[in-house]
């Protein structure tokens, strides 16, 4: 899950890791713990170790990667996502 944190405070953030305030990444883990990695694990996109903090994808990825990646190529601002 620290890799998937730093990802989001780099692309939301646009700031170097070291320049954010420890209660930005606070932030960001509460809402990825209590939030969106629920709601992904739901919709069976990836699984959640709550445990050990490890997030990985999911069989069903597979299934949504062509949706992902023509989002992802239908807005240039996205670019920056697909490199993550």
């Amino acid at each position: 899950m620290r890799d998937l944190m730093h990802a989001i405070a780099k692309h939301n953030h646009h700031a170097p890791l070291e320049e954010l305030a420890s209660e930005v990444m606070e932030r960001i883990q509460i809402s990825l713990h209590h939030i969106h990695l629920q709601k992904l694990q739901a919709a069976e996109l990836i699984e959640y170790d709550t445990d050990r903090q490890l997030v990985e994808p999911a069989e069903m990825i597979d299934e949504i990667h062509p949706t992902l990646a023509a989002i992802l190529d239908a807005d240039p601002a996205l670019d920056s996502l697909r490199r993550q």
